[in-house]
This record gives C-alpha cells, sequence and structure tokens, in this order.
C-alpha cells in the first residue's frame, strides 16, 4: 500500500528523518514478492510487450537469477518465427488459454488500456503482474540501491534544495521511492501530455536544439504545439547519431511546410569532438565506452553488427555563435551531462530553457541539475515525469534574470 502524499522535508534535519523513515517503509519489495510467487507456483513466465522496456524487465529478473520463457505482443503486431534474443514471440489472442505468469511490459499512459488487457489476460487464465514493478536498473545498468542513496543523500539534498515548486519536489521524492523499490505506483504526480512541450512559449522556442531527435515524433510534437499557441519555430537542430531513425525523421517531416527549418546532423553529443563506437538500436541507442564498465553491461548485450564508429561534438563547436540559442531538449541515453558540459559557453551566452532527462543513470537526478546550477546560479528548476513507470523523467530549467 502506498502511503498518502506526504509532507515535504524542507531542512537538512527533516531530509535526514525523510530518508530513515523511507527506507525502513521500502522493506516490503513487491518486486521481490512478484519473484517468490512465481518459484512457489512454478509456472511458465512470460513477459507482454517486447520493446526496450521488457528488454529492461528481461535483464532484471536475469540478474536475479529469473530466466522467462517467451514473449507475447498484440496480435496485430505478431508474425511468423518473431523472437528477440532467442526467447519466442506469440501472439495474444483472447480465445487461447493461458495457465502461466504474465508481467505486463508495455509503457501504457492510458489507464484504460492497461485495465483492459489485465482484464483479458486474467479472462485467458494467466496470473498477471503490472508494470507497477518496474526495472531495477536503469537503462545503462546502475542500480539504485538504499546503500547508493544513503551514500550521496547529501548531494540529493542539494539537488532537491534546488527546485522551484511543490510538484518538482514530490516528484524528486517519488523518483527516489520508485527506483529504491522498483514500485512505480509511488509516482502519484506524473504528466503524459506535454513531453519536452511542458515549458515552450513563443519566447523561448525560436532556436531549438533537439538533442537526441530519435525519429522525429518530438520536433512533430513541439511544431504542433507551437501552431496551438500561434508561434513559429525560426530553427530546430535536429541531432541523431542513430542514421536509421535520422532517416526516418526526414520522411516524417517531409510533408510539413516548416520541415526546411529543420537541420538534420548525423552526430553525437559529448563534451568534446572524437570518434567513439555507437550502439544503434531502434530506440535507446547509446555510446559504448570501453571504460565505463556501467555500459559495458549494456554493450555485452549488442550484436556486433549493431556498432558502428561515429563522431561526437560539443555543443559549443556545432552551434554558429550567432545563433541566440533559446531552448536545449537532451534524450541521449545517459549522455546528457557531458552534453551540458559540451554546452557550458552556449548556456552562458544565451541562457537557453533547458529540458534535459534524469532517468538515464542513478546519478543524473542530482549531478544535472547542480552542475546547471554552477554555470547559471539564476536557472530555476521544475522536474515532471511524464510516463507511468519513471521513463521520460525530465528536468526542465528555466532562467530568471532576477
Amino acid at each position: 500500500m502506498i502511503e498518502q502524499i506526504e509532507k515535504l522535508p524542507n531542512t537538512v534535519q527533516e531530509w535526514s528523518s525523510w530518508v530513515s523513515a523511507s527506507l525502513k517503509n521500502l522493506g516490503n519489495d513487491p518486486y521481490f514478492e512478484m519473484i517468490q510467487e512465481w518459484k512457489n507456483n512454478h509456472l511458465p513466465i512470460f513477459l507482454f510487450g517486447c520493446g526496450n522496456y521488457a528488454h529492461l524487465c528481461r535483464r532484471t529478473l536475469q540478474s536475479d537469477g529469473i530466466d522467462i520463457d517467451g514473449y507475447y505482443i498484440d496480435k496485430a503486431y505478431w508474425h511468423e518465427n518473431m523472437n528477440v534474443g532467442g526467447k519466442p514471440i506469440f501472439p495474444f489472442s483472447t480465445e487461447l488459454p493461458l495457465n502461466c505468469n504474465i508481467l505486463i511490459c508495455i509503457q501504457a499512459n492510458i489507464q484504460g488500456r492497461l485495465a483492459m488487457l489485465i482484464q483479458q489476460l486474467q479472462h485467458c487464465g494467466a496470473l498477471v503482474w503490472t508494470n507497477s514493478v518496474i526495472p531495477r536498473f536503469d537503462y545503462i545498468g546502475e542500480r539504485m540501491t538504499p546503500e547508493f542513496f544513503l551514500e550521496n543523500s547529501h548531494c540529493f539534498f542539494q539537488a532537491y534544495s534546488l527546485l522551484s515548486d511543490d510538484i518538482s519536489r514530490h516528484s524528486f521524492l517519488e523518483s527516489i521511492k520508485a527506483r529504491i523499490s522498483g514500485n512505480c505506483l509511488y509516482y502519484r504526480h506524473t504528466y503524459p501530455d506535454n513531453e519536452y512541450t511542458w515549458i515552450m512559449n513563443k519566447k523561448n522556442s525560436q532556436y531549438i536544439v533537439n538533442g537526441g531527435a530519435c525519429n522525429g515524433e518530438t520536433i512533430e510534437s513541439m511544431e504542433r504545439f507551437a501552431l496551438e499557441k500561434g508561434f513559429s519555430i525560426i530553427k530546430n537542430y535536429a541531432i541523431e547519431p542513430n542514421t536509421k531513425l535520422l532517416t526516418e525523421l526526414q520522411s516524417r517531416i517531409s510533408p510539413y511546410p516548416w520541415n526546411s527549418n529543420v537541420e538534420c546532423i548525423p552526430k553525437g553529443l559529448a563534451e568534446c569532438r572524437k570518434n567513439i563506437t555507437f550502439a544503434m538500436a531502434d530506440q535507446g541507442s547509446f555510446i559504448v565506452n570501453p571504460a565505463d564498465p556501467v555500459v559495458n553491461l549494456k554493450f555485452r548485450e549488442c550484436h556486433p553488427e549493431d556498432l558502428v564508429s561515429i563522431e561526437t561534438v560539443a555543443l559549443d563547436e556545432l552551434l554558429p555563435e550567432n545563433v541566440p540559442i533559446t531552448y536545449i531538449k537532451l534524450d541521449i541515453e545517459g549522455a546528457e551531462l557531458a552534453a551540458l558540459k559540451g554546452a557550458r559557453k552556449t548556456i552562458l551566452r544565451c541562457r537557453p530553457t533547458l529540458a534535459v532527462c534524469v532517468y538515464h543513470r542513478r546519478t543524473d537526478l542530482f549531478e544535472i541539475p547542480r552542475f546547471i546550477h554552477s554555470i547559471v546560479p539564476n536557472y530555476s528548476f521544475y522536474l515532471r515525469v511524464h510516463k507511468m513507470c519513471g521513463t521520460t523523467t525530465v528536468l526542465y530549467a528555466n532562467y530568471e534574470n532576477s
């Protein structure tokens, strides 16, 4: 049972009390309760969904000695001989009996869709576990343990103290609890709409940097938002090192009259210019750093044909000095802090609004706001969780003149 919305700590003493009480209350971990039930009922284990989120769930289960028997997906998306990592994918039909455990691994923002799916699976006889149990590893393999949180408690409090509204502070505390426990029911403040556009307005959305432009969906939503609000985006730098996704992006935006305002840049973002190994994926592509054992954990699960050499560049070097950058969005699979370090001069010169993902690394939640604050102390910070399992947790930073 998740407690009611809690009183926010405001002082170091109150923070210490909150830390002690929270860690004590997180003792009943639904993730391990689920695993124990699976061991007791001896039924086959399947994941519903086979995307990036399901991959993270499977990796989490494997780390605790549980291997799945396969995947189920909607019949409309299935074809013969589908598999992921050697595990078969089956089409779900309400006409077939299911005597198994099924963990739902889809990022369903529409609660009605999730409730309907649970009902259908249960009707077929499956024991259903929802994605209120989330991966205990983040996107690059780090684990938010109680020990890590205690060791860095002062850093978390420093970042928490920078937040400008109560929604942000609640979201911050909820993120910590959800990440430690694996229970996404702790996320009580989620905003599925206005992903990245939440803080956009006419003044700050004229010259946009879209770091991690992916297949262009975000650019499309930004342009749609601008149209609805009655203003135009002058320039949108679409930075995406995955050439397959960049091709999809160009195809997606080609019918629109504003497509000439988008400049596609096939590079990665980092602190400086260099050639690095890059792991291609439909979503969740990432930079491979042999010196970083955390990234290597994910690297070992890549196929050799997915690895390519790409060039990274610093935003300070990439962007023309005469362009007044007004908005920087970064969703680049754990390289956000490095990209910010490579944009230090641009941030100092232009004071752009920032929208930075802080869920890829367990340190992002405190390192990224503290770094931005160290460059420009007058930023106001807001944290918003845009998906019910904690993915797309975004730190927004807006410059205040006073």
